[in-house]
């Protein structure tokens, strides 16, 4: 066996004498995320490096940048190919295997089939693979984007890496990206598009690739594109229920290919049990620990936690996220994620990561998909209520009913929610809870009236549930979840792997029919009742909890009052250009008054000034990044 997560660096085309030092700082701004080595590849026409994060294959034969036994095509791969044993075992055939590792079996497959590869290989990634007979370069990223990659064409040359910073140490200027940033801040969408929050870098999307020469250019292309998966399933509840348990014991189970110790991070949700539980009947179990963040007692799901653990005797560890421990990493974690935080949880996930770092656990299995999977939302729950109504159907009165018994609602409100949701299905205005996260009255006209950038919308299967679900999973909110994760694990050395975007799983939850999502007017009905008998109903049976942070309650209060007061009212932020600083002192009072229950629109504020201060007004590459607090 053999997994490299790691970073990825190319400079191919008309090279200069500078690239072989741009190109080793290239690899070192992103030691981080393979802290056990580093090699360079020089080429008449491309430099490739790679810094290495060993998993289990030990050995120097399995480092990049790995050349084919032909000597060709040279790779530098960051990921994870999770069938490559059975993928060698048809490519030994007509390939002589050197190495163990997965990277060597990715390099024969593009050897064997060429871009057609893409059609076999199952897993996450970002890879670049260079032609040396051809001087031809082709590049992919995996189908959900749980692996970055970014480029820019710079005096004919591509330069690509999987973290920003790797391009700007190269020389090229860090300079603000205002569409991007314009619809971030407009209306709190962002990572839905190619472009980055840096002018002139751009990243591929989920599901692409491209191609690179100097006589043709740059061409790219979507070769995966979920909604041309949909092809709604005919099989009954029963039948749907034994597949799901199946394909996600399935995936677990080869997400655990591994011989060094593997974590779960365990929120107490249904996702994260249900891997435990999935991880218990493959007889995968033994050995794993879980990791979880809480904010206190008051903001703890350890009970839950506690009852999925010890179910299956699991030691679980619990660490405290605090309000000092948010201020002596902001600038760091920024530095990392290269873009916005999407709220304090994902800052608070920096303590997962240490204690993965300090436990020796190089490996830690996320539940993040399930929702977008299988229906786990609650304004998804409402769409699919407000279908029902609006329809007439036969089974829309036991749909309203389980609805209202579950959320302890009476039909009047039910009734509104699901209104509300099919009226504001395209409103990019509104957030999942219904409430308005933006405050477009704070920003100086100037900015304002910028074009909105349109999104890499996802879905046209013409049912208006299933469109939101690929949007979610292609298009917004997975790819924007998975910047941030990728970067915080790997911010620490740790590779995370996510078996709920395993693509069999997504394309086989996407075809259910839609009344399998909230069976028994549950959210992610299917999974409850796939693991019923396995996991501990507590758990199994408990409605999605949507407060997870105290995110609100922690920025009405000092330190966290005080920090953006300073914010707000420093000389940076209201010469940026961006927002109105008088007017944001109103809205920022009003709001510690609890005026506005939604703090998205000063988590704005503090993301785009700490970007801003990060990468405009200092010199990213001298940040320091260690983010151990």
């Amino acid at each position: 066996m053999g997994y490299i997560m790691c970073g990825i660096a190319a400079i191919i085309g008309d090279i200069t004498p500078e690239d072989k030092t741009n190109i080793q700082n290239m690899v070192s701004a992103q030691l981080h995320r393979g802290p056990d080595g580093n090699n360079i590849f020089e080429a008449n026409k491309a430099f490739l490096g790679h810094a290495r994060l060993k998993i289990i294959d030990l050995s120097d034969r399995a480092e990049q940048p790995m050349k084919s036994n032909n000597n060709r095509y040279i790779i530098t791969f960051n990921g994870e190919i999770y069938n490559y044993i059975e993928l060698k075992n048809q490519l030994k055939i007509s390939y002589k295997f050197k190495t163990t590792s997965d990277t060597e079996v990715l390099l024969a497959a593009w050897e064997v089939w060429g871009e057609k590869c893409l059609d076999y290989i199952s897993g996450m990634y970002a890879f670049c693979i260079y032609d040396t007979q051809e001087e031809k370069t082709f590049m992919a990223r995996d189908p959900m984007g749980q692996k970055p990659l970014y480029y820019t064409i710079h005096n004919n040359r591509l330069i690509l890496s999987s973290e920003v910073k790797a391009i700007l140490s190269t020389g090229i200027k860090s300079i603000p990206n205002t569409k991007v940033w314009h619809r971030y801040i407009t209306t709190a969408t962002y990572d839905d598009t190619s472009e980055t929050y840096f002018k002139n870098i751009d990243q591929l999307l989920p599901g692409e690739c491209a191609t690179f020469d100097i006589k043709n250019g740059f061409k790219k292309k979507r070769y995966y594109r979920l909604s041309e998966k949909y092809n709604l399933s005919k099989d009954d509840f029963n039948e749907s229920v034994i597949k799901v348990k199946e394909s996600i014991i399935k995936a677990c189970d080869i997400h655990m290919r591994s011989d060094v110790p593997i974590a779960l991070m365990l929120s107490g949700g249904i996702d994260s049990s249900a891997m435990l539980a999935a991880l218990h009947m493959a007889n995968k179990l033994s050995n794993v620990s879980c990791f979880s963040v809480d904010f206190g007692k008051d903001f703890t799901e350890e009970p839950w936690i506690k009852a999925a653990a010890q179910h299956y005797g699991s030691k679980y560890y619990i660490d405290t996220f605090t309000e000092e421990d948010f201020k002596a990493s902001i600038t760091q974690t920024i530095w990392h994620l290269e873009g916005p935080a999407g709220g304090l949880m994902n800052c608070a996930f920096i303590k997962v990561m240490d204690r993965a770092l300090r436990t020796n656990t190089p490996v830690l299995l996320d539940g993040s998909g399930g929702d977008e999977c299988f229906g786990g939302y609650k304004n998804h729950h409402n769409l699919y209520l407000g279908g029902e109504l609006k329809n007439n159907t036969l089974s829309s009165e036991k749909a309203l009913k389980e609805y209202m018994q579950v959320w302890g609602v009476n039909e009047g409100y039910a009734r509104k929610a699901a209104e509300f949701e099919l009226s504001n299905i395209n409103s990019l205005y509104t957030s999942i809870d219904g409430t308005v996260p933006v405050k477009n009255e704070a920003l100086n006209k100037i900015f304002l009236d910028q074009k909105l950038l349109p999104s890499a919308f996802n879905g046209n299967t013409g049912d208006i549930l299933k469109d939101s679900m690929i949007q979610y999973l292609q298009g917004s909110k997975i790819p924007r979840n998975m910047r941030m994760m990728d970067r915080i694990s790997m911010a620490y050395g740790i590779e995370l792997r996510l078996p709920f975007l395993d693509t069999q799983l997504v394309e086989l939850g996407l075809n259910l029919p839609s009344s399998f999502y909230f069976h028994n007017g549950y959210t992610k009905g299917i999974i409850r009742e796939a693991f019923k008998g396995v996991m501990p109903d507590d758990v199994r049976l408990s409605t999605k909890r949507s407060i997870q942070a105290p995110q609100g309650l922690w920025l009405r209060k000092d330190p966290m009052r005080k920090y953006v007061y300073d914010l707000i009212n420093s000389d940076s932020f209201k010469d940026r250009g961006i927002f109105n600083s008088k007017t944001c002192n109103s809205l920022f009072e009003n709001f510690c008054k609890g005026k506005f229950s939604n703090s998205f629109f000063v988590w704005q504020w503090i993301n785009v000034e700490e970007w801003f201060r990060t990468f405009i007004d200092n010199d990213a590459n001298n940040i320091k990044h260690n983010l151990n607090i």
